[in-house]
């Protein structure tokens, strides 16, 4: 009489993995993917600020360079 499961008798060897192995890989993956996306995101963000801020020192340079012309007249 056999004390304990066979591991090549659970029905979740025929992919070579035990339950809780399964659980654990699909934990893992799931981390990884949501560290990822937040890293992606917090890239993308310190990106956009920056494109915002060569964007906002442009147009204030725009103008400026406008308002020389005007008290140039």
């Amino acid at each position: 009489m056999r004390r304990f499961a066979d591991r090549r008798s659970s029905p979740y060897r025929h992919h070579g993995l035990t339950l809780i192995e399964l659980i654990a890989a699909i934990a893992m993956l799931a981390f990884i993917a949501t560290i990822g996306i937040l890293s992606f995101a917090f890239s993308a963000s310190a990106y956009a600020t920056k494109w915002l801020w060569e964007v906002e020192t442009g147009m204030e340079a725009a103008l400026r360079h406008a308002a020389m012309r005007v008290l140039a007249q």
